[in-house]
């Protein structure tokens, strides 16, 4: 289907990951073991940028490893369909590296805007990615979520060290 954990092998195999009914008030939703740990059940479409050998940079290839181990973003199975992350309530996060976007996320940018899918775009002013930077788009994620996902623009959302190149608004239309 396109979509792998964000977290490490727990040791549930597939025969465990039975799926259970859990009644709320307005619906009935049903969760796997995972979700039942603290997994979200929204999905992630990552939007990274492709070296000469379709391998991901180095710098996707570190947001990437940062992002598991964020305490709130790495509760989020990422997905390589956005039509299945939309369906979800999923989003789609785009990594703007210092040169900027690729001709593969710029396909994914207008792909975004006919799914109708939530964009959250970083981008930055060089080559180091730090911690203080994945929690930055971690808490613009979920104050999203927080306000139940009702603003559909695109926000942007710098990464970078020196916040005066910072240009950009901070929500844009898509």
């Amino acid at each position: 289907m396109g979509c792998s954990s964000s977290k490490k092998d727990d040791g549930i195999g597939k025969e465990e990951e039975k799926e259970k009914k859990v009644a709320t008030p307005k619906t009935a939703k049903t969760l796997t073991v995972a979700a039942l740990l603290g997994e979200r059940s929204e999905l992630a479409f990552l939007s990274l940028k492709s070296g000469e050998t379709d391998q991901v940079t180095p710098y996707a290839a570190e947001f990437t490893q940062a992002m598991l181990q964020e305490g709130y973003l790495g509760k989020f199975s990422t997905c390589t369909d956005q039509t299945e992350a939309k369906n979800s309530n999923g989003f789609m996060l785009q990594i703007e590296e210092q040169d900027g976007l690729d001709e593969k996320q710029t396909k994914e940018t207008e792909m975004a805007k006919e799914t109708g899918i939530k964009v959250f775009r970083t981008y930055t002013d060089n080559d180091f990615l730090s911690m203080k930077g994945i929690r930055t788009i971690s808490a613009v994620v979920q104050a999203w979520y927080t306000s139940n996902g009702a603003e559909q623009d695109m926000e942007n959302v710098f990464l970078g060290k020196n916040g005066d190149n910072a240009t950009r608004p901070r929500k844009q239309p898509l």
